[in-house]
C-alpha cells in the first residue's frame, strides 16, 4: 500500500463536531480499503473565497495508506460527498513514506 497525503476542507457545520468530521473521512478512507496513519486538524478557518455560499471551513491533513488501485476510487467519493468543500491527495513524500516500514 502506498502512502498519500489527503488535505481537506469540510463545511463549518460538519466540522464543529471534530469526531463527526474525522469519522466522515475514516469512512472514505475504509471504504477503499485504506487507512488513516496520520491526523493533523488545523480547525475552523475562514476561507480564501466563497464556497457554496460558505465563508469559513473546516481543515484538516491526513497521512492515509491506499492500495495504489483505489486511490482513483478516493478521487471519486471524495469529490461526490457534499460535505466536503475542497479536497487534494497526493503522493506523500520519501521521508513519509519510509517511516513505519
Amino acid at each position: 500500500m502506498k502512502k498519500y497525503e489527503f488535505a481537506l476542507v469540510l463545511q463549518e457545520s460538519t466540522g464543529k463536531d471534530e469526531t463527526k468530521a474525522n469519522k466522515l473521512v475514516a469512512d472514505l478512507v475504509s471504504q477503499v480499503k485504506g487507512k488513516i496513519i496520520e491526523t493533523k486538524v488545523m480547525g475552523i478557518r475562514p476561507l480564501a473565497y466563497p464556497i457554496n455560499k460558505q465563508t469559513s471551513g473546516w481543515y484538516a491533513f491526513y497521512v492515509v495508506s491506499v492500495p495504489e488501485e483505489e486511490i482513483t476510487q478516493l478521487n471519486q467519493l471524495a469529490e461526490i460527498d457534499e460535505k466536503i468543500l475542497r479536497y487534494l491527495i497526493v503522493r506523500a513524500p520519501r521521508e513519509i513514506e519510509k517511516r513505519d516500514k
